[in-house]
């Protein structure tokens, strides 16, 4: 029911929104009847899993996403409950079929648990001394069935397969773990040399994703699925990034005192402005839009970042600190097209309207610099611009459901 309730495209959500909350309703339903709070199972997970994406992506309700770090919470620790943080290999005589899959559950889990904390700035409950499962092995799906005790072949870890982009990320699960506990903590400043080679050891993450997927897209060159495990693992580490170097990167003097931390955040920050246009100019509605829904967060931080740069004039198309700047026109003309992003998503929920409303006030800042136009003014346009948005959207979705 999850499944089906993720699979509807925004405009079937519009157009028959009964249906989809019919499977909603479902799900609820059907789990509230299991006892997944003292008796959970792969299956239980696996839907609670999809219910924290639904409500990421405001499928849920209007504003339905401030909970989720304490949902993940909860999920995390049913899934403590049946050993999913242990190495499969201490259960005797489990099948290698759910070795596997729990290693991909508790992958999976994981990952979103560490997105949510980098997005409301709370601790993680898991430290790295608790993280004993193992990364999944590296194979394609057709290789293992429930009906094997062993695969044919295991590929190493250099060669591509379905299962590496969960390798990947399982490997950097650790390691992201004790960003969030350093970046989250209340403790003094971290110090720069440790945010440093952190961010070293994120890159190399990083790199090595981008050598993977550019050998994939060789192997299978008409994969979609390729594109979307590639843009999310990037996501994944640039977010990584962004988090890591706030502090530095956001102080009064960082340009000066901590440059590496302010040209790499505003770097990671252009590139996944780049990767939201390619998930709206590149492709239907359909395949692609609970995806970028996930990211939503991240996207609206990258552009912040990239206004930051416009607002401190500190964009040049050249190489600064081993990364490359775009021009200020380009992060412009890229900034405009996230606004027309955010304002086709504007009805969805309130996160999508505040989003818009928050970009297009700091355009508005931006644009009354440059053009020497009173500050009170430019907002009063963009605040306009924002309403008749929110109505011209609320008209379609009315002319569509009749």
């Amino acid at each position: 029911m999850m499944m089906l309730a993720l699979g509807c495209p925004r405009a079937k959500r519009v157009e028959e929104i009964e249906m989809v909350d019919g499977f909603l309703d479902a799900a609820e339903f059907y789990l509230s009847e299991s006892s997944f709070m003292y008796k959970p199972n792969l299956v239980t997970l696996r839907a609670m899993c999809m219910m924290a994406i639904a409500k990421h992506i405001d499928i849920v309700a209007f504003d339905d996403s401030d909970g989720l770090w304490s949902f993940m919470g909860v999920i995390q620790r049913l899934a403590m409950s049946i050993g999913l943080h242990q190495d499969p290999n201490h259960f005797e005589d489990m099948p290698l079929f759910e070795m596997e899959m729990r290693k991909r559950l508790w992958t999976t889990i994981i990952c979103l648990d560490v997105q949510m904390c980098m997005e409301s700035g709370m601790p993680i409950l898991l430290a790295s001394p608790d993280f004993m499962c193992p990364p999944p092995r590296n194979f394609d799906d057709d290789d293992l069935s429930a009906s094997t005790d062993f695969p044919s072949t295991f590929e190493s870890a250099t060669v591509f397969t379905e299962s590496s982009h969960q390798y990947l990320l399982a490997k950097s699960l650790p390691l992201a773990i004790k960003i969030n506990i350093l970046i989250n903590s209340n403790k003094q400043p971290s110090d720069a040399r440790t945010i440093l080679s952190f961010s070293t050891q994120v890159k190399v993450f990083l790199k090595e994703s981008q050598r993977m997927f550019d050998t994939a897209s060789v192997k299978h060159p008409e994969c979609p699925w390729i594109f979307h495990q590639r843009t999310a693992t990037e996501v994944f580490f640039r977010r990584l990034l962004l988090a890591l170097h706030r502090e530095q990167s956001l102080a009064s003097d960082s340009i000066s005192l901590q440059p590496e931390s302010y040209f790499t955040s505003l770097e990671c920050s252009y590139s996944l402005i780049i990767l939201q246009r390619t998930f709206y100019e590149d492709s239907n509605d359909t395949d692609n839009e609970w995806l970028a829904e996930l990211f939503k967060a991240d996207f609206l931080i990258a552009a912040l970042y990239v206004s930051l740069g416009l607002w401190q004039n500190t964009l040049s198309d050249q190489y600064t600190f081993g990364v490359q700047m775009p021009e200020r026109a380009t992060a412009k003309i890229a900034l405009e097209a996230c606004l027309n992003i955010w304002g086709i998503k504007i009805a969805i929920s309130l996160d999508h309207f505040k989003t818009h409303y928050t970009l297009a006030m700091v355009l508005a800042g931006i644009e009354s610099r440059e053009v020497n136009m009173d500050l009170l003014t430019a907002m009063e346009r963009a605040a306009t611009a924002t309403i008749l948005t929110v109505e011209e959207a609320f008209s379609g979705m009315k002319i569509q459901q009749e």
